[in-house]
């Protein structure tokens, strides 16, 4: 089904009581819930448990329902990080919040994201000064891991915006431990000190599952044996165990991609058990399948963190490139990030095991079960932090060979790669594959 009913919301908060007991002191975080007109709320008030949060909430029952990770001493009407007019906001506390996603959703994926969230406990309690508080099953794609601080110097840091900014700087460090660990988790939550996360005993909008505090031994459980003891609300879609195959086609004026995700027989609507939102975001992502082929795609990827970070990440890709026979391939930045392009039009089997040769599970995966994947382009609209840095390209690197002389290129992704900036002359030899069409869609993602 698409997002529930006012009904179904409005069921579940009244009918059970949503426990904020494992929160220090409720009163010092924010609270903000998305309406079911889509508009965002905030708390205009302190919350101290159940009944304080439906005052807050003002007689409306949101679709989806957060915390923030940072405490405050007015955690009311927060200024915006980057709002240097306004004098700082004191922090007090802040939770250390790992978020394992791996879309799309189904039990096959969510299995992953268990085994992950298990492998990174067990890094956090040998290798990190941090008090184990819970883990959280989303209700949808993934597993959110809570800790505490045990070191509590950089909270006593008097002036209010560098304590913030230490702890920012702390976090990013041990986000970056834990990442050259090999333990994939979402880059965005775990540093962010004015991250919202979604509130354990809420509905999730979507998938209509209940954000659930799980023990830690139900982790060491099958994700199906853990799903059959999470409550979801009436009409609540069945998670699928494999995930749904898509197939992008021509975009439409608006910029969406004109489709609809195929559904698997039984199913009410898995299209819609989607991912979690955090916090709007807005993108552009356009597919890696050649338009107008029958099953050829080509390599488009961020370069992950574990291949390090500027130079060293270029250097890892460049091995790629000489060891694969793709150069030239076109490179992009956007901060401490790379995107990549090599537009060869390949079939999707090959460019799976190029993915696997170097490492690159998570992109084989995705590619083998999806038939293609979505990939961001452009920079990120947030609605808490307005727009993040822009994608500035770097240009062409890796050099043709023989062995790539008689390549087939995407003419729609070459195209792309001229517009966002990097110019590429074509060879004499060279020749093209599928239509000038471009998959692309603007969405929104938590």
């Amino acid at each position: 089904m698409s997002e529930g009913s006012t009904d179904v919301f409005e069921l579940h908060y009244t009918s059970s009581e949503i426990d904020l007991s494992w929160l220090e002191k409720p009163t010092q975080h924010q609270f903000r819930w998305r309406t079911p007109s889509g508009k965002w709320g905030t708390s205009k008030r302190r919350v101290r448990d159940h009944a304080t949060l439906m005052k807050a909430l003002g007689g409306q029952f949101p679709t989806d329902l957060f915390v923030s990770t940072s405490s405050w001493l007015d955690p009311i009407d927060l200024p915006r990080l980057n709002d240097l007019a306004t004098p700082a906001p004191v922090m007090l506390d802040h939770l250390v919040v790992f978020d394992i996603d791996c879309p799309p959703v189904c039990v096959e994926r969510l299995e992953e994201a268990r085994v992950t969230a298990l492998n990174l406990h067990a890094y956090v309690m040998e290798h990190e000064d941090l008090e184990f508080l819970h883990a959280v099953f989303s209700g949808s794609k993934g597993f959110h891991m809570f800790y505490r601080d045990k070191e509590r110097r950089v909270f006593a840091i008097p002036d209010p915006r560098n304590r913030e900014q230490e702890v920012r700087a702390l976090r990013s460090a041990l986000l970056q431990r834990v990442l050259d660990a090999g333990l994939d988790v979402d880059t965005r939550v775990t540093a962010d000190t004015r991250r919202i996360i979604r509130l354990p005993g809420s509905l999730h909008g979507r998938s209509l599952h209940q954000c659930t505090i799980v023990p830690l031994a139900a982790l060491e459980q099958p994700v199906q044996t853990l799903l059959d003891t999470i409550h979801r609300a009436e009409g609540a879609a069945r998670i699928p165990l494999k995930a749904q195959q898509t197939f992008p086609s021509e975009i439409t004026d608006d910029g969406t991609n004109g489709t609809t995700p195929q559904r698997a027989k039984g199913d009410k609507d898995v299209a819609d058990v989607v991912n979690d939102v955090e916090s709007p975001r807005f993108m552009l992502e356009v597919s890696t399948h050649v338009h107008g082929t029958k099953d050829r795609s080509v390599m488009l990827f961020w370069l992950p963190r574990s291949w390090g970070r500027g130079q060293q990440a270029m250097e890892q890709a460049m091995r790629l490139v000489e060891e694969e026979h793709l150069g030239p391939c076109s490179f992009w930045e956007e901060g401490d990030r790379i995107l990549m392009l090599c537009p060869q039009a390949m079939p999707r089997s090959q460019l799976v095991s190029i993915y696997r040769r170097h490492g690159l599970t998570v992109r084989a995966n995705e590619l083998q079960n999806n038939e293609h994947e979505w990939v961001r382009i452009s920079a990120i609209y947030d609605e808490e932090f307005s727009w993040s840095e822009d994608i500035q390209p770097i240009g062409l690197y890796g050099l043709p060979n023989a062995a790539s002389e008689a390549r087939q290129f995407s003419r729609s992704h070459l195209e792309l790669e001229r517009r966002m900036g990097v110019a590429r002359e074509g060879g004499a030899s060279e020749t093209h594959a599928g239509s000038e069409q471009l998959p692309v869609r603007i969405v929104s993602r938590g």
